[in-house]
């Protein structure tokens, strides 16, 4: 069983603390310094650096009776998932009974840094701390010295492996700079409270207060509450401006071609549920499908051979069975346009007033689109 802590003891007269990490480990109290099992981890870990050494991996004694049990099975086949990789710490690290267990793949294992946060590195007096402190973070290295290349500076050091490392580390050290990103931010936007309340008379009255226009450039910023008007606003900037295009040229459309007009809908759709067939009617349907099936269709879609034969048949058409005519209507454009286009087109002639114009709309797209006029 281990438990870990913190504590802070003091470094010197000075009074200055530094953050100790102890841990009891079956029993005994013991103090965990990992840089020191970074530096005489197992040969197979070499390759990591010591942020991904601490997540990637975690310590753990070695069981003597399992490493036996497994001796003794050889290569029998096991249950369960395949066992983590145990690497042992080199003799140096005087830890004969513990070891190191890479982690499965997919783990969520996240770091905690604990005490002062990095140096920042925008900033000339914090940049060698700053780049001292990522390359023992984010390097390999065995021995101190291996932080710094032969001959150069850890600044050079530090850009050669910035420009050759993998985009992860890139984005650690971006994130590590966004926390000084965001506490520049507060400061300036308390700064811009003072400069605002000090700028408001010493009894103001209800709706007074400074005119932002009037504030310094440093403090012509919103402190206000946002109205619902200004959330409308900011919801629809944010809209892509494409689609906020292509939604103002379809009610152009829509509007050019009468979508909205309420004369031309009025009684459009108002038409009831239809009614039952009377007996003349089912019995006219019955002579017509006769004769479809003497001339070769039949009213599941199948065809058979034609015979030699043919069948004239009259249509019948009492007094209470309506001939049913194609509607016919002008669309968006004028009716001799329409009369003429049924005449070249006649299929157009069995759409209704909605169809066209629905159809009318499709293909004046589809000849702006090929001519290169298109939204």
């Amino acid at each position: 069983m281990t438990y870990q802590t913190n504590y802070s003891r003091p470094l010197d007269d000075t009074g200055e603390h530094t953050l100790q990490t102890i841990a009891v480990v079956n029993g005994t109290v013991v103090l965990k310094d990992q840089l020191k099992d970074y530096q005489f981890r197992g040969q197979e870990l070499f390759h990591m650096n010591f942020l991904d050494f601490m997540l990637n991996t975690y310590e753990s004694s070695m069981d003597d009776e399992e490493e036996n049990n497994d001796a003794e099975e050889g290569d029998k086949p096991k249950r369960g998932r395949p066992r983590n990789v145990r690497v042992p710490y080199r003799e140096e690290a005087n830890k004969p009974k513990s070891c190191r267990i890479v982690r499965s793949r997919g783990h969520e294992t996240l770091p905690r840094f604990i005490g002062k946060w990095f140096h920042r590195n925008d900033r000339e007096i914090d940049r060698p701390m700053h780049n001292a402190s990522m390359l023992m973070l984010l390097k390999p290295w065995i021995k101190m010295d291996d932080l710094k290349d032969h001959g150069c500076t850890f600044e050079e050091t530090y850009e050669r492996m910035i420009s050759g490392t993998s985009k992860q580390i890139i984005t650690f050290i971006s994130n590590a700079q966004y926390y000084y990103e965001c506490s520049d931010g507060a400061k300036e936007d308390e700064k811009n409270w003072k400069i605002l309340l000090q700028s408001q008379p010493s009894n103001p009255t209800e709706g007074s207060g400074p005119d932002p226009r009037a504030l310094p450039d440093e403090a012509r910023t919103d402190l206000t509450p946002p109205t619902e008007d200004d959330i409308e606003l900011a919801r629809a900037i944010k809209t892509n401006s494409k689609e906020r295009v292509f939604g103002i040229g379809m009610i152009e459309d829509a509007i050019k071609y009468g979508i909205f007009d309420d004369e031309d809908r009025e009684g459009e759709f108002d038409k009831g549920i239809a009614r039952l067939p009377t007996q003349e009617e089912v019995e006219n349907i019955e002579k017509w499908e006769k004769v479809l099936q003497d001339v070769g269709i039949t009213t599941d879609g199948d065809e058979s051979q034609v015979p030699s034969s043919t069948a004239e048949v009259e249509p019948s058409t009492s007094a209470g069975t309506p001939i049913i005519e194609p509607a016919v209507t002008g669309g968006p454009c004028n009716e001799d346009q329409a009369a003429k286009s049924n005449e070249t087109r006649p299929k157009l002639a069995m759409l209704n007033k909605e169809q066209r114009r629905a159809h009318d709309i499709i293909e004046n797209k589809l000849k702006e689109h090929i001519a290169g006029k298109q939204r």
